[in-house]
């Protein structure tokens, strides 16, 4: 589901039914305001806490959102839900943080190259723009205009050579163009 869940105004929700991300950051106007490492940390500290649901997560309600603006935001999601006897206007559903993406771990330069000579890397692999706390829904972007600074560097330097070839002799390990 994203980050629609906040922008929705859904309510994360512990065992005991109580909203407890005021407990860790600020809700404004009904809506939470958290970061995902802000949320994971909070739904974290909860379940340590015995507040948990039984699988180990909590609860994420929607059932203060009209059935309108839920088909609006989730689309056939909701039909799916409904075929496997989920209906998020009456009931809240289990959830818990899990690993949709990677960020960071690969060290880049200000031109994106690596350590490895000629080995580029981009995106969210190296952290991105937002380092380690991508915000919702730039994933793309990123990839296409950090993507494309990343590709123009070997591109342009080593114009008219046609492969990188890898050599290794003692104490030399370089990886290089060749015609």
């Amino acid at each position: 589901m994203g980050s629609v869940p906040h922008k929705l105004g859904g309510q994360l929700l512990n065992a005991e039914g109580r909203e407890f991300i005021g407990d860790y950051d600020r809700i404004e106007e009904g809506h939470y305001r958290a970061t995902r490492d802000v949320a994971t940390y909070a739904i974290l500290k909860e379940v340590a806490a015995g507040r948990g649901s039984p699988h180990g997560g909590v609860y994420l309600s929607f059932r203060h959102v009209g059935a309108k603006k839920l088909r609006a935001a989730f689309g056939p999601v909701i039909d799916r839900l409904q075929a496997n006897g989920i209906d998020l206007t009456r009931e809240a559903i289990e959830v818990a943080p899990i690993a949709h993406y990677h960020m960071g771990g690969i060290r880049v330069d200000a031109v994106l190259e690596t350590r490895v000579a000629n080995l580029f890397a981009a995106g969210e692999a190296v952290g991105g723009a937002n380092g380690a706390n991508r915000l919702s829904g730039n994933a793309i972007s990123e990839a296409l205009v950090f993507g494309t600074t990343a590709g123009s560097r070997p591109r342009h330097a080593h114009a008219g050579k046609t492969r990188l070839v890898r050599r290794c002799s003692a104490g030399n390990d370089r990886a290089h163009w060749m015609p």
